[in-house]
């Protein structure tokens, strides 16, 4: 196998560091991937396996230059990110998830991009193309899509699914925060909000670009979308005093109109089934068309890329979507409280 940072010769400009857990059925496609692409720089390749039980270290040590091997038991994203940072000897760090397989460019305009902006970091999107079947990883994974799609530009957020930070900037933040994240949470979105606080600018160019690979079901979904990103971000927003005014690239205007749109459908449905009510089933019905309103710009994409059919099933799906997400943020509003601890943690990593 071609090493394209031992023939660009010197010590790597860049870093390129993929976090690994029971990744066997993935890490292949997206080492194979980066190795594959037109990199300007000299880079090094490291992957952090964090405890697999799988094959993925064999399979790794193909294509890394280095795999490094975490724990006895698995830390999480934040934690072995910031463990291949710690051994990195770029001046830039890129963050490519072992279940992304970038487009042969993405990682050339990565680079790019930081030439040619005052980019701290900078991140892109998953493209159009998910190569999981199924009607929900479809439909979640081209949400994703959508939403980068129209977030270009300077952003308050961090992606570290196919993104990149100056390593200055990540150790001047201190790195992702593995005391606070020990999952896939929102230790991306995190970041990026302490990047932002210090001064620094993150750029999202949408045309840097993945295929993601991920299987996703409606309970998982479900699931993923309160446990892991929910109430995580609710909890953060809390602790920083921000609940009322969060950052985010899926905040706009028609955003929140969705979500108070979808919430109001169930209630009204729900009331008009157990009453058997009429008023309570214009109500839902007047929601629903509010809703659907509100969305119009993802269902009509939705429709271009798959069809009446997909798009039109695609609405129960993005209703749920947002139930999940207002019933998190409801939850942790009630049950979170914030201690002088966490408030003293947030005011020293800022």
């Amino acid at each position: 196998m071609q090493d394209k940072k031992r023939d660009l010769g010197g010590d790597p400009s860049l870093s390129i560091i993929v976090p690994a857990h029971n990744a066997a059925n993935d890490i292949a496609a997206c080492l194979s991937a980066i190795r594959a692409s037109s990199i300007p720089v000299a880079y090094e390749l490291i992957v952090v396996d964090d405890a697999s039980s799988d094959d993925t270290r064999t399979i790794a040590a193909q294509y890394a230059d280095r795999v490094i091997a975490g724990e006895s038991q698995a830390r999480g994203p934040a934690f072995v990110r910031n463990a291949g940072a710690a051994t990195s000897r770029g001046a830039i760090i890129a963050f490519v998830d072992s279940d992304v397989v970038v487009h042969h460019d993405a990682i050339g305009r990565l680079m790019e991009t930081f030439s040619s902006t005052d980019a701290d970091a900078v991140f892109g999107s998953y493209d159009d193309k998910p190569s999981a079947p199924g009607i929900v990883s479809q439909y979640r994974n081209l949400l994703h899509h959508f939403v980068h799609q129209q977030s270009a530009g300077e952003v308050q957020s961090f992606w570290a699914g196919c993104g990149a930070v100056r390593k200055s900037a990540f150790d001047a933040v201190g790195g992702f925060d593995a005391n606070r994240f020990h999952h896939a949470e929102m230790e991306d979105v995190e970041l990026g909000y302490r990047l932002v606080d210090n001064g620094y600018i993150i750029v999202l160019d949408p045309a840097i670009q993945g295929t993601h690979r991920k299987k996703i079901t409606l309970a998982g979904m479900i699931r993923s979308d309160f446990v892991r990103r929910g109430v995580p971000w609710a909890r953060v927003l809390l602790d920083r005093g921000e609940f009322l005014e969060p950052r985010g690239l899926s905040l706009g205007i028609s955003e929140r109109v969705s979500a108070l749109t979808s919430a109001l459908f169930a209630v009204a449905l729900l009331a008009a089934i157990a009453l058997q009510s009429a008023s309570f089933a214009i109500v839902a019905t007047i929601a629903l068309a509010a809703f659907v309103i509100a969305n119009a710009r993802l269902f009509m994409r939705l429709l271009k890329l798959r069809g009446f059919l997909f798009a039109a099933a695609a609405v129960p799906l993005h209703i749920v979507y947002n139930i999940t997400a207002v019933s998190a943020l409801s939850w942790t509003l009630v049950t979170h409280r914030v201690t002088p601890i966490e408030r003293e943690h947030y005011r020293r990593r800022q």
